[in-house]
């Protein structure tokens, strides 16, 4: 909307009860001269309206005014540096007191990187673990400048070279934002863990789990391993063995052990039994070694073999027949009458007089059951 006052400048534009004015003249002539424009565009009388000057803005003040770099001459929005973006990053590199050399340590062994101080952990080749832990060795970054975003630039995994692009943000001349962009380099250097270290020496784990089955076909020993490829369990132990009747498996900490014991107690019906022997002692800091052992005796049960109970037991249990047939075995042992077909699981503290098919007597052996 257009209109004109007597010589006090010309209207511009009415929107939502704001009034811009193109001249200074209303500053000049006062809030008399403005409520008159007002009554002569709104058909409003000039006693019904009332002004707050503060809230009157000319188009000087609404618009941003556009200057000239003074490095390349380009035109730009005004700011505290009177540089274009370009020229800022040229003049100001706020990635300069960022180090562009760095280096990460890495088992050649098992392929684990070390996360300082002292944790090894695993990460694949450029993946975003890795980019985590490289990042946290950077120094620049967090002090005055933001990091925005950051990849990997592709290099040969056999190079050993890793080189990381960073997009960084930072204010310079008080309130200019400057984005900038940066290459880091880090040097893969090898170095043993101290587990892959123990075993090279040959003394390779500090707690040992024995399995240990007394029959002579160990179906559930068969399913405890495919159980333990299934999960990818075998990155957790240093070392397994076979032996007669069972397994040996090696750890290099105890707490992995008792995780891994208490792991096999829920998928296998088995008692557990812990000892432990002095390694070493220090008598000036009072610090022991030991070397702890766990040994899990599995129930002497396998699918599809015949066990005896108790006849008190198992007319407890609602049996008419003494011999059961096993049909599974896992954490619950399920089985089956053969005369009336009858099915139960879920036995608590029960003593087995087993059979095999050739009826070859075994020991008694009290088992629990959760």
């Amino acid at each position: 909307m257009m209109g004109e006052g007597k010589g006090y400048g010309e209207v511009n534009n009415i929107d939502d009860g704001l009034l811009v004015w193109n001249s200074d003249s209303v500053q000049s002539t006062g809030i008399q001269a403005l409520m008159t424009l007002l009554a002569f565009v709104t058909a409003i009388p000039p006693h019904q309206l009332e002004i707050n000057p503060s809230e009157c803005y000319t188009m000087q003040e609404m618009k941003p005014s556009v200057i000239l770099c003074c490095k390349c001459g380009a035109a730009m929005h005004s700011n505290p540096s009177n540089m274009c973006e370009a020229c800022l990053i040229v003049e100001c590199d706020i990635a300069a007191d960022i180090p562009k050399q760095h280096t990460v340590t890495f088992c050649p062994k098992c392929s684990r990187f070390l996360n300082p101080p002292a944790q090894w952990i695993y990460a694949a080749w450029e993946s975003p673990e890795l980019l985590s832990l490289c990042l946290k060795r950077v120094k620049g970054l967090g002090s005055g400048t933001r990091l925005k975003e950051a990849s990997f630039v592709f290099t040969e995994p056999h190079s050993r070279r890793l080189i990381i692009q960073v997009v960084v943000r930072g204010e310079v001349y008080g309130s200019t934002l400057v984005e900038q962009k940066a290459i880091l380099h880090f040097t893969m250097h090898p170095a043993q863990c101290p587990e892959c270290t123990r075993y090279e020496a040959k003394d390779y784990w500090n707690a040992c789990v024995q399995i240990r089955q007394r029959v002579d076909h160990q179906r559930t020993l068969l399913y405890l391993e495919q159980i333990l490829l299934r999960k990818n369990l075998q990155k957790h132990y240093s070392n397994v063995k076979q032996v007669k009747g069972g397994l040996d498996f090696f750890f290099a900490t105890r707490s992995k052990a008792a995780a891994f014991v208490e792991f096999v107690s829920k998928i296998i019906p088995c008692r557990s039994q812990t000892s432990q022997q002095l390694k070493s002692h220090d008598v000036h800091n009072n610090t022991f070694n030991y070397k702890f052992t766990f040994c899990l005796e599995v129930v002497p049960v396998c699918k599809e073999d015949i066990v005896c109970l108790p006849k008190a037991f198992a007319h407890r249990l609602g049996f008419t027949n003494q011999l059961m047939i096993v049909t599974k075995v896992t954490k619950n042992i399920r089985l089956l009458d053969p005369i009336t077909c009858q099915s139960k699981k879920r036995l608590h503290i029960f003593a087995l007089v087993c059979f095999t098919f050739t009826l070859d007597v075994r020991k008694p052996f009290l088992c629990d059951i959760i």
